[in-house]
């Protein structure tokens, strides 16, 4: 795949669309989810929180997936040296956060960013013990066979961070079955303004700067994250 390099870092505060995260680890940790620098995310921007909700309903919107495999696409298009960087060589395999709600054919998101991009594909299965609606880290929430991941260093994809479970979930699975390290692209946050702890994120994304596609989420965080 084609890329461009980051631009220069800039002041902290990310300031919205799709996030990066990176997770490095050789090993999971034992008995905690794996922890993601992650860059903050613009609070539900009208039109973009739409966008993410029609992209995959039942009759999905185009312009909606258009909309959003171009930002997903650019945004990796941008930044892919970083990813690379981050992780310590060449991406060698992707994969989609599973949807939990037992739907039929393959994740939006595959359709429309992910089989767009040229790496092998992991597959992982879901573990329907859990609810649909539980938003909880848990390290056998997915599985892959064992060693299914090893040495990979893998972009994991996903349309929105919640609570960050799931895909904490999936980033800790690839490493428990062998991967050198994840990176994780998302492309929009939920920020719930009446959670405490989320005050200070909004009061942050209230003064940064406007949404700059090629601003690095990695760059913001000081590449940060084990």
């Amino acid at each position: 795949m084609e890329s461009a390099p980051c631009a220069a870092a800039p002041p902290t505060n990310a300031s919205s669309g799709a996030t990066g995260a990176v997770s490095t680890a050789k090993r999971p940790a034992a008995a905690s989810p794996t922890r993601l620098s992650r860059s903050p995310t613009r609070s539900r921007a009208p039109q973009h929180a739409h966008n993410l909700i029609i992209y995959k309903a039942t009759q999905p919107s185009a312009p909606a997936q258009v909309n959003l495999s171009s930002l997903g696409i650019l945004y990796i298009a941008y930044h892919w040296e970083c990813l690379t960087g981050a992780l310590g060589g060449p991406l060698t395999h992707i994969v989609t956060v599973p949807s939990t709600r037992g739907r039929q054919g393959p994740h939006p998101i595959e359709t429309i960013i992910t089989n767009r991009i040229r790496l092998p594909r992991l597959q992982p299965l879901v573990n329907t013990n859990y609810s649909p609606d539980d938003r909880d880290f848990h390290a056998d929430r997915f599985w892959l066979p064992p060693g299914a991941a090893t040495g990979a260093r893998v972009l994991l994809m996903d349309d929105t961070w919640t609570s960050g479970g799931r895909i904490q979930s999936l980033a800790y699975m690839l490493k428990a079955t062998g991967a050198a390290g994840v990176a994780a692209v998302v492309l929009g946050r939920h920020v719930n303004p009446e959670y405490g702890p989320a005050r200070t994120l909004i009061r942050q994304l209230r003064a940064a700067p406007r949404f700059d596609l090629t601003r690095c989420a990695l760059e913001d965080s000081g590449r940060t994250g084990t």
